[in-house]
């Protein structure tokens, strides 16, 4: 079973998205980067404890293409995690992405999926 599938339904229709996040570096900003289904919700959030979360984005909306959000001077700051989560429709469930970003890889490791 593929981890990065998620299915949306709303109003009887399912969507499937595939969430397959990168972080990229941009000088000392990280660049968390992720392709969005057209009109979905998202929330990209960071941790440095994986316990207390803070919003990067409160909400941005898919466009079929991929989706980038910055984490200004995120270098700087040692080890952060991020997590992008799928907002609901009305009574719907919340899917999330929980990524660890290393200071120095490109690639980052998926902690957790949550359906």
């Amino acid at each position: 079973m593929d981890d990065s599938l998620h299915a949306v339904a709303y109003d009887a229709v399912v969507v499937n998205a595939t969430l397959n996040p990168t972080i990229a570096w941009s000088g000392s900003d990280a660049l968390v980067r992720f392709p969005s289904v057209v009109g979905r919700q998202y929330r990209v959030e960071r941790s440095t404890d994986l316990k207390t979360w803070v919003n990067l984005t409160a909400s941005i909306t898919g466009t079929g293409s991929q989706l980038q959000v910055s984490h200004p001077g995120a270098l700087a700051l040692g080890r952060q995690f991020y997590r992008i989560t799928v907002l609901p429709a009305p009574g719907g469930a919340l899917p999330e992405v929980i990524l660890a970003a290393p200071r120095a890889a490109s690639t980052p490791r998926l902690l957790r999926w949550r359906r």
